[in-house]
């Protein structure tokens, strides 16, 4: 009896270290204990081990480890390996995050088969879920319906798929790339609303829509918006016990964002409107969050209707807003919200579009300094301002983004560290100083010495290397700014050998090649690919090396 209970001491203390949250260090100390038991280890010791590595946050040298682990269970002749050692070898490759935990699961069914053992509910969901982390990877899902499949085909109630087996198989097709996800996870909803022994939640209806949303094909909002009333009208007419919630109609209204659809905006506010009716009735689960109204602000933000859409999303801003100061703290804006409202400036193309983006990032300062950290600016609040900057009408606007430029490199290097430039913010420069073609002759030239100055810095700088766009973009910055064709053709033929040495001439740069260089010299740097003055040419018909 003494034996037992200091036995069971040790076991103890096993389980203290797997569980001790110390990582590495705990699942080391747990193999320590195992290693000097003075007595035969009972199959919970081993597993304990296998437990503690699996909690170990090692990645997938834990995955190894526990393998290691039941190695020596399997070894052992006086201890019969279980469910419990494998799943706890399932469940750490789980844990580590690898790909490589796709395989090592599988070979970990082969070898409970050779021992006879039958894999029961806990192995199959936690294949399912590694399968379901992996879902973007092609195969993964079929996998996982194959799983499934093998699941509902085994008699025994211990193996039986619950609501976690099909959420998981239906998230796995959420995941993937596959021409047909939509009706493969629709087909699993409908496994589930036939079962009755397995409870369908809303996760499930709102990965469904979720799969619908990230569909390729077009009118996929659409889609997506007619799901979301067929689960209404089923839950209401009593055929299924609960419908999507907000989670489920903030997918809908992010799907309409994305959709480039003309009335995608005013169909994302009416749905932002429903949600706002329902929440206000008592229904929580319907209560939009600051998901759902950044989402919408960017549906408006992408709608090309100009100053309008600008409008509407400010609306948006006070909505959201509003009910924040009534005690709605899931309504906070973020700076998502405001980097969101800048790009609708950015893109309106009124005069007032630098000046209303400067005012926002100016306000996300002051709200950041009066200790809302979740707004401070980044680097795209900055690159979104430059964009706003090149689409107006300011006859500085190149200088001005220069600055802006300045203000983000004196802002990094003091400290704030999500304001580094980058090659976008450097050819987004180079963008205003391209788009201020049409000003006055003066006003070119400026803009031209800060298009020369901006790209010798960005060849210079630790920030980045010049692309393929901010090749195309500086010249077509010399094509409108540089009107004396000799001047022009030096500039451009050096900055297209660059182009050539770097590896990166594209389409792009081949077209604004075409506009910026002089017929002959056009037809002198693509001699070996082009007859003739200026003709159509593809990247394809370039040397490799270009």
């Amino acid at each position: 009896e003494q034996m037992v209970v200091v036995q069971k001491c040790y076991t103890i203390a096993i389980k203290a270290w797997s569980k001790s949250g110390r990582g590495r260090e705990g699942a080391e100390a747990a193999e320590r204990i195992l290693a000097t038991m003075p007595f035969q280890p009972s199959i919970y010791s081993y597993s304990g081990v296998i437990n503690a590595w699996a909690n170990s946050g090692a990645g997938t040298f834990a995955g190894r480890r526990a393998e290691s682990v039941l190695e020596q269970i399997k070894s052992d002749p006086n201890v019969q390996v279980d469910n419990v050692a494998f799943n706890g070898c399932m469940n750490a490759w789980r844990l580590s995050g690898s790909l490589a935990a796709v395989k090592r699961t599988e070979l970990l069914f082969q070898q409970m088969e050779e021992c006879s053992i039958e894999a029961d509910r806990a192995a199959y969901n936690t294949y399912l879920h590694i399968l379901s982390t992996h879902g973007k990877t092609s195969g993964m899902a079929q996998k996982a319906d194959d799983v499934l499949a093998r699941m509902e085909a085994q008699s025994s109630v211990n193996v039986a798929p619950n609501t976690f087996s099909y959420n998981a198989v239906i998230d796995c097709w959420s995941k993937s790339s596959h021409f047909d996800a939509p009706s493969r996870a629709l087909k699993v909803f409908r496994k589930v609303v036939a079962n009755k022994d397995v409870e369908l939640n809303s996760y499930t209806v709102n990965q469904v829509v979720f799969t619908f949303s990230r569909s390729r094909l077009p009118g996929a909002a659409l889609r997506v918006e007619e799901l979301l009333k067929q689960f209404r009208d089923a839950h209401k007419a009593g055929l299924i016990p609960v419908e999507p919630d907000v989670v489920g109609y903030s997918v809908a209204i992010n799907a309409w964002a994305r959709s480039g659809a003309k009335d995608a905006a005013a169909r994302a506010t009416k749905l932002l409107s429903y949600l706002e009716e329902r929440a206000a009735g008592g229904e929580q689960k319907f209560k939009p969050n600051y998901i759902t109204y950044n989402s919408v602000i960017d549906a408006w933000a992408r709608s090309g209707q100009g100053i309008n859409a600008a409008r509407k999303a400010e609306l948006v801003l006070e909505r959201m807003q509003a009910r924040y100061e009534a005690g709605d703290l899931g309504a906070q804006p973020d700076r998502v919200t405001y980097n969101s409202l800048l790009n609708a400036w950015a893109r309106c193309g009124s005069r007032c579009c630098a000046k209303k983006a400067e005012q926002y990032l100016n306000k996300m300062w002051s709200l950041h300094k009066s200790g809302n950290k979740k707004v401070r600016p980044n680097g795209q609040s900055y690159n979104t301002l430059i964009s706003a900057i090149s689409n107006s009408h300011n006859t500085q606007k190149a200088q001005k983004a220069l600055r802006v430029l300045r203000q983000m490199d004196k802002l990094y290097q003091s400290g704030y560290d999500e304001l580094k430039p980058d090659e976008f913010t450097y050819t987004l420069c180079l963008s205003s100083c391209a788009f201020s073609k049409d000003f006055d002759e003066r006003s070119r030239k400026k803009a031209m010495d800060t298009a020369l100055f901006v790209w010798e810095e960005f060849k210079e700088t630790e920030y980045g290397t010049p692309n393929d766009v901010s090749y195309g973009t500086f010249l077509k910055a010399c094509a409108g700014l540089i009107p004396n064709e000799g001047r022009r053709r030096a500039i451009v033929e050096h900055v297209f050998n660059e182009c050539c040495e770097e590896g990166l001439v594209s389409t792009m740069v081949l077209n604004q090649l075409r506009d910026a260089a002089p017929d002959t010299l056009y037809a002198e740097l693509l001699s070996d690919v082009v007859k003739g003055n200026k003709v159509m040419i593809r990247k394809e018909d370039l040397p490799a090396d270009w």
